[in-house]
């Protein structure tokens, strides 16, 4: 169902803006979160 689809999405946005605005403005954040997805990339 599309606005379902579309619903969902708008919800992801803004449950995850706030953070989304952190990984730009913080480089440590980003590094942080970067060494993560690094690590699950390793795992799987």
């Amino acid at each position: 169902d599309r606005n379902r689809f579309w619903d969902r999405c708008v919800q992801i946005v803004n449950e995850r803006s706030a953070d989304m605005l952190r990984l730009n403005s913080s480089s440590t954040y980003f590094t942080e979160v970067f060494a993560e997805l690094k690590h699950y990339a390793l795992d799987g």
